[in-house]
């Protein structure tokens, strides 16, 4: 029997996506950019549940410095948004997360990041 090639999606069919940048704004450094990572999807997690993280489906791209880049669905751009402004703590440490920038080419998103 011979071996059948997965064809790929029509691109009507594949997830649109949107690139956001955010920035880190606290008093001290924060040296550990997993702890934001980590508050960013557990402020996302407790908004929309374990359905929506899956439909979101967020990935963090980059990060320099005080400034990260994330991957998501169009759908939950929203939802992003508001979980960033309910991070109040990273480890202890009083800080905000602020939007810069939004994009759907990483490219263009990247602009904001520098």
């Amino acid at each position: 029997m011979a071996k059948k090639d997965l064809k790929a999606l029509l691109p009507s069919l594949k997830e649109r996506k949107r690139y956001l940048v955010f920035e880190v704004i606290s008093k001290s450094k924060i040296d550990d950019f997993k702890a934001v990572k980590d508050e960013i999807a557990a402020s996302m997690a407790s908004l929309i549940g374990d359905i929506g993280m899956a439909g979101a489906s967020i990935q963090f791209i980059k990060e320099r410095e005080n400034k990260g880049l994330i991957m998501l669905n169009h759908n939950f751009l929203d939802h992003l948004r508001a979980s960033l402004a309910l991070v109040r703590t990273i480890k202890g440490v009083p800080a905000l997360l602020r939007s810069v920038g939004v994009s759907g080419m990483i490219n263009k998103a990247e602009i904001y990041l520098s």
